[in-house]
């Protein structure tokens, strides 16, 4: 074999060699189409910092010195028992592995073959929320490790058409009456105005955010996703990185100058991401989440978006605006299974 057609795969298992590796994980992100911002260095470096998993093992494969893989992995000892996991579990909605186009199956096969003969330190390997379009769910892969391959979380996705005006034809008429409805409700109590933060706004948005979210999730008693401070401090941490490549946008909605509604939305390539939402509960008559998500989709349609990506969570309102269920996976093998294998 050509030494060119060689792979080698080896371990990092520290944020600082994570960190080392950052500018080539950019670029080799850069090179998957089907890759989205949970993939990226800006969303699991911060994972990383803030939430620091004991035991990191992530897996980078080199053809010829250059990185044309990355399996972002670690021991998740949070699950009832220690299991192979991908880094940014839990606050990811889609969790991947970052594998060149050029020769995917022998860049999942040069890692699949380390993790067989290593003893892995845990009871199996549990991948979840896995997209569709991953390299992992290929045949070859599943009937080779025995894999169990089970529906995960399903995300809502509206296929955003090429207009604004051909949107009536997807999105239910009582939706396009509620979003006008609502602004005109409140356009005749003051002036609105929707905003997009920028560097010099970005704190006060994510401010907002943190206490509109709560706000909304204290009212059902309910502690909601950003109630402890660690997740607070990895979406400061995340949402600095994030704004620098262009890919965060945070939408604010202002009524007479009040800010009523935050949107955490990930701009990538062809999609909009709409990730979380806040919203002030005395302003619920002005329907704000509504507002947000109209700025959203018809931001969408005027830059040529394809989709506008409601992630995880099967709420009413998704499919209220035309979204339709956009299958993940879950991946499991146990540990006798994965070493089992000739």
């Amino acid at each position: 074999m050509n030494m060119r057609d060689q792979f080698s795969v080896r371990e990092n298992t520290d944020i600082e060699s994570l960190k080392l590796l950052r500018p080539e994980w950019d670029a080799l992100w850069q090179r998957c189409p089907n890759a989205t911002p949970f993939q990226r260095p800006e969303w699991l470096l911060p994972w990383v910092e803030v939430f620091q998993p004991p035991e990191i093992w992530a897996l980078e494969v080199r053809r010829d010195k250059q990185l044309v893989g990355l399996a972002p992995l670690f021991i998740n000892h949070w699950a009832p028992e220690p299991v192979v996991s991908t880094l940014g579990a839990y606050t990811s909605d889609y969790l991947d592995w970052l594998i060149e186009p050029g020769s995917p199956s022998r860049i999942v096969q040069s890692i699949l073959d380390y993790m067989h003969a290593d003893a892995l330190a845990a009871d199996g390997l549990e991948l979840s929320n896995v997209p569709r379009g991953s390299h992992l769910l290929r045949s070859e892969f599943l009937s080779r490790w025995e894999f169990e391959v089970t529906p995960d979380e399903a995300c809502p996705v509206l296929r955003l058409p090429k207009t604004t005006e051909d949107l009536k034809t997807i999105v239910q008429n009582g939706q396009f009456r509620n979003l006008q409805k609502a602004r005109r409700r409140a356009e005749r109590v003051g002036q609105v105005q929707v905003e997009v933060a920028t560097h010099h706004t970005l704190d006060e948005l994510l401010e907002g955010l943190m206490r509109l979210h709560q706000a909304r999730w204290t009212q059902v008693r309910m502690p909601g996703v950003l109630a402890n401070d660690a997740a607070q401090e990895f979406h400061y941490r995340a949402a600095r990185g994030l704004l620098d490549r262009g890919v965060l946008r945070l939408y604010g909605l202002r009524l007479g100058g009040v800010l009523i509604g935050v949107m955490y939305t990930l701009a990538e390539r062809n999609v909009l991401y709409c990730y979380l939402q806040g919203f002030d509960p005395d302003y619920a008559e002005f329907s704000p989440g509504v507002q947000m998500i109209g700025a959203v989709v018809e931001d969408g349609v005027r830059e040529a978006k394809q989709a506008v990506d409601f992630l995880r969570g099967r709420e009413p309102y998704k499919y209220a605006w035309g979204a339709q269920d956009e299958p993940s996976f879950r991946l499991r093998a146990r540990e006798d299974m994965c070493c089992s294998v000739p």
